[in-house]
Order: C-alpha cells, then sequence, then structure tokens
C-alpha cells in the first residue's frame, strides 16, 4: 500500500497550483499582448520562423518605397521626353516654313530667332531634373547638368554613361534615368558630318576656339570620309614671310599634310576636303585641333546649323542651293532625332510596366508574408478565452481539494466519528 507523507504531500500540491496558476498567468498575458509568444524563449523554433519573416516583410516594405519612387522618377522621365518631342515637332515646323521659296533672308532671320527660343526650350528639358533632383538625362552623373555650351557654343554631354537604378525586389532593377548622349547625340545623319574640338594640352592666351564647322562640299567630304584631321600651329619662322602666326593641316590617320604653314587670322574660314572651320584666340605654338569624322549629328547641333544658316545665307543662286541642302539634311536629321526619343521612351514604357508587375507581386507577397506572422504571433482570442476558463477552473479545483485534504487528519476523523 503507497503510502503519502505530509510532507510529499504538501511538496506535489503546491507544485500543481504553481503550475496551474503560471498557465493562467501566461494565457492572460496572451489576451492582454495579443500575441502567443512574450520573449523568444516561449517557442525558440517558432521565434526563428518569425525572425526571418519579419526580415522579409522589411524588405518587402523597403522594396515598395523603391517601387513607388521609381514609378514617379519614371513618370517624370516619360513626361519629359513627350515634351521634348513636341519641342523637336515645332521646330521642324519652323524648318519646313524656312523652306518657302519665297522667304526672304530676313524672313528666314525671324524664323531662325523663333528656333533659338524653341532650342533654349530643348535645353532647359533636356537638363530636367527628376522628383530626387537628380539629373534625368546625365546618367548617374547627379551634380552637373547633362548639356552646356562649350567656348566654341557647341553643346556638349558632361554625364556619363552609367545609368541609376532602383531595385525593386531581390532580382529586379529599373533604371531610373538614362545617358543622354545615347538619345541626344548618338543620333545617324542624313549626310556625313563631323566634329570638332581643342586639346586639352593648348596653352594659348586667350585659348584658340575652334567653332563647330560646316560640310560646305558633301560630295568631297564623303570621298574622304571617314577622315580624321589635325590642326596644328608652328612657330613663327615657318610662315612667309616669317614671323606671323601659321598653322598646317594633316590628316590624322596618315598623318598626311593637307595645308602647309597658312598664315593665322582669328575667325577667319579654314576650308579643305569639302569642309570649313573657323578658329579664334591667341593659339600658341604647338596648339591643336581635331576634326572627328562622325555618321551621327547631335540633336542641338542639327538645330543649331539651321539657325546658323538661316541667319547667314541670302537669296542667291548659291546660297539658295546650300538652303535647300540645309533644310532637307536638318529635317531628315530631326525625324532621325524623333525616332531615338521614340526609343528611349519605349525603353521607360517597359520599366514602367516592369515597376507595376513588381508592385502586384510585392503586395501579393506582403499579404502572404502578413497573414502567416499573424498565424505565428496573435492569439485565437476565442481559443485563448475558453483556454483562461479552464485554466481557472482547474486552478480552483486544485486549491479547493488542496484545502480539502490538507484539513484531514486521524484525530480529525476519530472525533467526526466517535461517541
Amino acid at each position: 500500500m503507497l503510502r503519502i507523507g505530509t510532507a510529499n504531500f504538501y511538496t506535489q500540491s503546491a507544485s500543481t497550483m504553481d503550475q496551474n496558476q503560471a498557465a493562467l498567468n501566461k494565457t492572460q498575458q496572451e489576451l492582454a499582448s495579443g500575441l502567443q509568444y512574450q520573449t523568444p524563449a516561449d517557442n525558440p523554433g517558432q521565434a526563428a520562423n518569425i525572425d526571418a519573416l519579419q526580415t522579409l516583410q522589411s524588405q518587402l516594405g523597403q522594396y515598395l518605397k523603391n517601387i513607388q519612387t521609381a514609378s514617379g522618377q519614371l513618370s517624370s522621365v516619360d513626361t519629359t521626353l513627350g515634351s521634348i518631342t513636341n519641342t523637336v515637332q515645332s521646330i521642324r515646323s519652323l524648318v519646313v516654313q524656312a523652306g518657302d521659296g519665297t522667304l526672304t533672308q530676313a524672313n528666314r532671320q525671324a524664323i531662325a530667332t523663333q528656333m533659338t527660343q524653341q532650342m533654349n526650350a530643348l535645353l532647359g528639358l533636356m537638363n530636367s531634373k527628376n522628383t530626387l533632383g537628380q539629373y534625368m538625362f546625365g546618367g548617374s552623373q547627379a551634380a552637373v547638368p547633362p548639356y552646356a555650351s562649350g567656348a566654341n557654343g557647341v553643346y556638349a554631354y558632361q554625364g556619363n554613361q552609367v545609368q541609376s537604378v532602383s531595385a525593386l525586389s531581390d532580382q529586379v532593377q529599373v533604371p531610373t534615368t538614362l545617358d543622354g548622349s545615347s538619345i541626344f547625340d548618338a543620333i545617324p545623319a542624313v549626310s556625313k558630318t563631323f566634329m570638332t574640338t581643342a586639346s586639352s594640352s593648348n596653352t594659348g592666351n586667350p585659348p584658340g576656339i575652334i567653332s563647330a564647322g560646316t560640310v560646305t562640299d558633301q560630295t568631297t567630304f564623303d570621298a574622304n570620309y571617314p577622315s580624321n584631321y589635325k590642326i596644328v600651329f608652328n612657330p613663327s619662322s615657318a610662315s612667309t614671310p616669317p614671323g606671323l602666326q601659321n598653322f598646317s593641316v594633316y590628316n590624322a590617320d596618315s598623318g598626311h599634310p593637307v595645308l602647309q604653314n597658312i598664315t593665322y587670322s582669328a575667325g577667319a574660314s579654314i576650308n579643305f576636303n569639302g569642309l570649313s572651320v573657323s578658329i579664334s584666340g591667341n593659339p600658341a605654338v604647338g596648339d591643336a585641333f581635331i576634326v572627328h569624322s562622325s555618321p551621327n549629328q547631335s540633336l542641338l547641333t542639327t538645330v543649331q546649323n539651321a539657325i546658323q544658316g538661316f541667319n547667314s545665307l541670302s537669296n542667291s543662286s548659291a546660297d539658295s542651293a546650300t538652303l535647300s541642302t540645309l533644310i532637307a539634311n536638318t529635317l531628315g536629321n530631326l525625324d532621325h532625332a524623333v525616332a531615338s526619343i521614340s526609343e528611349a521612351q519605349a525603353q521607360i514604357g517597359a520599366a514602367q510596366n516592369t515597376t507595376s508587375e513588381a508592385q502586384t507581386v510585392n503586395a501579393s507577397v506582403t499579404l502572404s508574408v502578413t497573414g502567416t506572422l499573424s498565424n505565428l504571433t496573435n492569439v485565437d482570442y476565442a481559443q485563448a478565452s475558453s483556454q483562461l476558463s479552464l485554466q481557472q477552473t482547474v486552478l480552483q479545483a486544485s486549491q479547493q481539494s488542496f484545502v480539502r485534504i490538507a484539513g484531514l487528519s486521524l484525530f480529525t476523523y476519530m472525533g467526526t466519528t466517535g461517541g
């Protein structure tokens, strides 16, 4: 027969009541906080799962912010590209108007004035900033306007070829800025052309400045294409007579001379192989200027060349032929520019679609993660309330039974049964 000592009975009863009280307290805490677990120690395995899901939830929240920001940036770029297209079309209409054979040179000069205003508007759009204050068309170069006029009046790209991107998920990114040079500069020209630059090592004071130049004889220029040229200033002893500033022109690819020891006159035309440029300033001996053959012509250069032609060409027979060629080339180049801008808009449109899809996926995954976290962490109030009621009953029963049993003894039993 098993005999339970009084001390053992008290220990076991106290332990049971402590356990029942602890379980009741835990359920009360869960109901008060709304959480199944108060500390990771309550369920270490479940805590690890919850921590992983909370990390994922935080990442999804950051991606959602990226999506919303990128959406605004892309919308700004798309709107700006549309405005640039409209401006180019307005300039094109002015060029068509300039082709009216009944116009005088003064009429064309008035059109050139309107085109200058449109070009300034175009430049402003190409230097637009997005909602974060970044230049839209400067690549990842955010601090410098993409386009600025050089000393020779030619607009040069100052950005880079690296697009800024925004991460929409672990594996999806979209561009939020564009490389303006690939949109507005790398435009196939209707006719072969060239670009000019001054060597960075020139020392003239004031520095020599080379003009953008023009093709004066397309047939001759094409016959020598592609050729690059270098204009180099010689010692004054090479001039005839000696003592004058002079220069020579070389084919930069072969080194062969094209023009030699030509007396320099600031601003005078330098004509060779179907092209014409001019140099101003005070070039030093050894200063060099480069003429690069190019299949492309930038949008701003196309507009500048048209403005220059409309301002300078008269109604003479010779100028009329040049004017006709200028107008035809300008219209073709502007059409190519519109096509290039349309390609950029298509890229932005694809990025906008990607952003919309990423937002849909993000919302779906976020909903799933939130639901799973809720199941793992939040209390089922109906179940917990029922459990609390049961635990209260069990605790009360254990306390009452302890009181009843603790009050029993042999003497008490004898006292209740004796005479």
